[in-house]
């Protein structure tokens, strides 16, 4: 029988570091906010009022809109297009309804899961493409949207953004994911969460990943692209890294890197434990309105 209550197999979801001054957001001069006050103007003709189908008033909170004004460079017209954009996907998707029994199935193996924050205080969603469990592409793109909006309720106070790690050992032919799949969750990504991705880390490429990404990398936005650090597991105790890549130890402390990528961290990932403690925090998160 699995010991649920094993210190190993229970992940860290709130966070035990004080989140740095330098991750809160910078003043808004006079002109943004008086773009801030015209955007708010605007929500009237694009919010739905029926709350209980639909999100758009809790959604579209201030700093939602600065997320989006940021995004487009304080340009009010690009921003209301893109936040109208997104209303229209979340009332069709439903992104706030996907409940955490509907994932048990796709989230059984651990392919994607969060655990521990980086040292800004951003979370880690941790995908390990290697556990692939189904091949249903929508199945698939509800539970990575399942767990983008699990990050953000579990968002300490004052942070706004999380990191993706992806644990790249171990993938092959039969369990890489396809390129639609890849691109549905980068148009969901950088279209609907906006300024929500701080970093991502490809851990451990290997050769068969080169291909792909080759594939991928012109559908990524330019903005994605650069937030993207290749890491080699070698070096996260040593004191320079070749030039190309990231020392994960260098933005992850590592009690919340995994011990087989060189931390402290002795997680293991276990289906019963992982859902209970989620929920748990889930149900206690207060919306902090990042």
């Amino acid at each position: 029988m699995v010991d649920v209550m094993n210190p190993e197999n229970i992940p860290y979801l709130i966070s035990d570091q004080q989140t740095p001054t330098t991750v809160m957001a910078d003043p808004l001069t006079e002109a943004q906010q008086e773009m801030l006050l015209k955007f708010k103007e605007r929500l009237p003709s694009l919010i739905n009022p029926d709350v209980t189908a639909h999100d758009d008033a809790a959604f579209c909170d201030d700093p939602c809109l600065k997320r989006y004004l940021r995004a487009t460079k304080w340009n009010l017209e690009h921003s209301v297009k893109r936040l109208e954009a997104t209303l229209k996907w979340r009332r069709e998707f439903q992104p706030h309804k996907i409940t955490l029994d509907s994932m048990m199935t796709e989230g059984a193996t651990g392919k994607l899961h969060i655990n521990g924050f980086d040292m800004q205080n951003h979370p880690i969603l941790h995908l390990v493409p290697c556990k692939e469990n189904t091949n249903d592409s929508e199945g698939h793109l509800k539970h990575v949207v399942f767990n983008l909006e699990s990050a953000i309720k579990l968002l300490p106070v004052g942070v706004e953004k999380f990191v993706i790690l992806v644990d790249l050992r171990n993938i092959s032919a039969r369990n890489i994911v396809s390129i639609g799949d890849a691109k549905a969750v980068n148009d969901v990504l950088s279209s609907h969460y906006v300024e929500r991705v701080k970093s991502i880390f490809l851990c451990e490429a290997p050769w068969i990943f080169s291909g792909f990404f080759r594939v991928v990398s012109p559908l990524l936005d330019p903005v994605t692209k650069e937030k993207i650090n290749f890491v080699n597991i070698k070096h996260i105790k040593q004191e320079t890294v070749p030039s190309g890549y990231a020392k994960l130890s260098n933005y992850i402390d590592l009690k919340y890197i995994y011990k087989d990528f060189g931390g402290d961290n002795p997680f293991t990932f276990v289906k019963e434990s992982y859902f209970n403690q989620l929920r748990t925090v889930l149900e206690n998160a207060v919306d902090p309105k990042q």
